[in-house]
């Protein structure tokens, strides 16, 4: 590779590293002027069949487009291009100069508190920023972190989701999960082990660095406690107790008693951050206004006798699941449900409606709205402030927004009959997602404002005859509109979606970053693709069923392949069909 020119255009001068996924070298951009330094990676998929390169080129592009939203951040290196060469795949970013965070740790120098929470304030904010675009870092360690020279920035690198590209074989053979183990094993929680990451998995992450900063010890020469499973670590330090719990509450063993979000680490350093020497870090200061009406708020709320059922219509509201877990809801504070519903509802009716859908699929209304007129007259105080929430929340927020929870037939619905749970997460966390008819198969739940994100409208058209929505193959042409509206009388979109995204790309695994990117796709888009891809109806069942096991048996993916295999066969009786719209 050294001395080469990729597309005659990236000149390939130095590597930087070698590993199983692929390797990475310095080049210059012979295109630009000034010839800029770049870092190209190179990735090697596994694959040992046609169609797992086709799976693979789709994944790489799909991971690229990832890669280039969240470059935009100003320590996250940028993308400037990506492309497939011999079969290879290849990452151009730019070039961050620098030294590696884990030259700063080298044998035995000790960070103190202060620049310990100088470390959390600078990578923090960053963190935010990638889950709030629904990533998983995934490879969060001293190594993968550079501190720019420039501006003494921290800058993320290496991400380990695109790495996913590179273990298709292996994702193949695993039975019991849709992905291998990406990371490095000091520095990933027992979830992640396990093929599961979650956010706060990076959250994890980032609390060993921390503490290996702070002990001047590798993370891999800790000991655990044999009966908890937790880090031994306190007796190595020397700081606060109040900072030594929230380290703790980043590094716990299991993931539902770990900080479940960013934003809720960021809350409680906040004090720590507002003594940092006001020269030497951002001027992150909340406004004392907002922050006591805020503070007012969370604390009426608390006082109000219904403050159990206050707290679950917020984390619905919030989450778009209904919990009953006292344990559950114990990690979610009062204070961060308000202010991540603000961010995301622009107006107090956007906020009045995200309250009050949640109401309408209860089965105590009554009881509930009263308590959701309380939260709303609460809350209507944030929205009449010109900048409700203080500076420590920035303000390119959340860009995920889920834009509505659509009931039908609300009057006879209830928060637990005629609906399937599909395992979200290992905690028991589950996504709703509806049994009602094909007429009334409006509950989405979505992870984009975009109006063709998520699952497409149902409602039947009136120019479909009674007796006959099938109607008769027009000669070897396939209407996607039709074939939907087959399919979805007999499954639900949801299920089709989940099944045609596992054998297109990978098995999701109902990670909030894999939900995010299925949501992404189109219904017709999917269909789209399986019919191009598979001229032969039978190859394309075999394939369906092979997904669909996988998967566990009561979340009814063998059934949804039998409604697109009946719903298919009529436009494949002349071979592969022409699509129509």
């Amino acid at each position: 590779m050294l001395g080469t020119k990729l597309r005659n255009r990236y000149y390939i001068f130095k590597e930087l590293g070698v590993g199983g996924f692929g390797q990475t070298f310095l080049a210059q951009d012979c295109d630009f002027p000034g010839q800029p330094w770049c870092v190209v990676k190179q990735l090697k998929p596994q694959v040992k069949e046609p169609w797992m390169l086709q799976t693979a080129r789709r994944l790489f592009d799909l991971e690229a487009s990832v890669l280039a939203r969240i470059g935009s951040h100003p320590q996250i290196p940028q993308l400037k291009a990506h492309f497939e060469e011999d079969e290879q795949f290849y990452l151009v970013q730019d070039f961050i100069e620098g030294d590696l965070l884990s030259k700063e740790l080298k044998d035995g120098q000790i960070w103190s508190q202060e620049q310990a929470i100088f470390f959390l304030e600078d990578t923090l904010e960053v963190l935010k920023f990638i889950h709030e675009n629904q990533v998983i870092h995934r490879d969060l360690k001293p190594e993968n972190i550079i501190r720019r020279q420039s501006d003494q920035k921290l800058v993320l690198i290496d991400f380990g989701s695109v790495k996913k590209i590179t273990t298709l074989y292996d994702q193949e053979r695993e039975e019991s999960g849709f992905t291998v183990a990406i990371g490095t094993p000091a520095y990933m929680p027992m979830e992640q082990q396990g093929g599961k990451p979650s956010y706060n998995s990076d959250i994890y992450a980032l609390g060993k660095i921390v503490i290996q900063g702070l002990t001047g010890v590798s993370p891999k020469r800790l000991n655990d406690d044999p009966q908890t499973g937790e880090l031994l670590w306190r007796h190595l330090v020397n700081i606060d107790d109040v900072f030594a719990e929230i380290l703790s509450g980043m590094v716990k063993w299991n993931a539902r008693d770990r900080y479940q979000s960013v934003p809720e680490v960021i809350h409680d350093l906040s004090p720590y951050f507002q003594k940092l020497p006001s020269g030497l870090t951002p001027k992150k200061r909340a406004k004392t206004k907002t922050g006591s009406t805020l503070d007012k708020i969370v604390r009426n709320l608390k006082q109000n006798p219904e403050i159990t059922r206050i707290k679950k219509l917020l984390f619905c509201a919030y989450k778009h699941r209904w919990e009953n877990s006292p344990r559950i809801l114990s990690k979610y504070r009062t204070k961060y449900l308000i202010q991540e519903l603000w961010k995301r509802e622009k107006s107090i009716n956007d906020f009045k409606n995200s309250i009050n859908d949640v109401v309408k699929t209860l089965n105590k209304k009554d009881k509930y709205q009263l308590v959701a007129n309380f939260i709303i007259n609460e809350v209507t105080l944030l929205y009449d402030l010109s900048n409700p929430l203080s500076e420590e929340e920035p303000e390119d927020h959340v860009s995920s927004k889920v834009t509505e929870i659509r009931r039908a037939g609300a009057n006879q619905t209830n928060s637990s009959s005629g609906q399937t749970n599909l395992k979200k997460r290992e905690e028991s966390e589950s996504l709703i997602v509806s049994q009602q008819s094909y007429k009334n198969e409006t509950e989405v739940c979505q992870e984009s404002d975009s109006p063709d994100a998520g699952l497409e409208d149902t409602s039947i058209p009136s120019q479909i005859v009674a007796g006959g929505a099938w109607g008769e193959a027009n000669g070897n042409h396939c209407s996607l509109f039709d074939l939907r509206y087959e399919i979805t009388r007999y499954t639900t979109p949801l299920r089709i979606k989940i099944l045609l995204f596992s054998m297109l790309y990978y098995k999701i695994g109902f990670s909030e970053q894999d939900w995010s990117l299925m949501m992404s796709h189109q219904l017709d888009s999917l269909l789209k693709q399986i019919i191009q891809m598979f001229p032969n109806l039978s190859e394309l069942e075999s394939r369906l069923y092979e997904t669909a096991r996988h998967f566990n048996q009561e979340e009814g993916l063998t059934q949804v392949v039998g409604a697109i295999i009946q719903s298919l066969r009529p436009f494949y009786e002349k071979g592969q069909p022409t699509l129509t719209h």
